[in-house]
């Protein structure tokens, strides 16, 4: 639930990735992309030159699309939301 509502909520800032909350199959993708993030100390600045891009390729704009939906959710977890360590967490 948590991906889902993040990509509806901030689907303005999403070019790509703006209309696949509906996809099951993306939400799956997206939860493990988030996971492996997180279990490999990626952080958000890491995104940071993507962040930044004014005329970005696609891959440019996939990368920092990915970034934006990493922020919110580590946000979301830093909130209390579930714990960043609980594997089973609901994120979709």
């Amino acid at each position: 639930m948590l991906l889902k509502s993040i990509l509806e909520e901030h689907s303005d800032e999403l070019l790509l990735f703006k209309n696949e909350a509906r996809h099951k199959g993306f939400l799956e993708q997206l939860s493990k992309v988030m996971n492996e993030f997180q279990s490999g100390g990626i952080e958000i600045e890491d995104f940071s030159s993507f962040f930044e891009a004014i005329n970005p390729t696609e891959n440019e704009q996939r990368l920092k699309e990915f970034g934006i939906i990493y922020r919110y959710y580590m946000n979301a977890l830093k909130q209390d939301f579930c714990s960043p360590r609980r594997k089973l967490c609901p994120v979709m």
